[in-house]
């Protein structure tokens, strides 16, 4: 189907529930697997 998601290995991984900060969220992770789908549509 084409779906990347960027978690795991290689990619995020979530902290246990109540003990992460989501200040530190690695967006670029996320914005990064959207420009490469955006472009593998064109």
């Amino acid at each position: 189907m084409g779906v990347h998601v960027p978690c795991g290995e290689g990619g995020f991984v979530p902290d246990e529930p109540g003990k992460g900060r989501p200040d530190a969220c690695p967006w670029h992770l996320a914005l990064d697997a959207a420009e490469r789908a955006a472009d593998a549509r064109s």
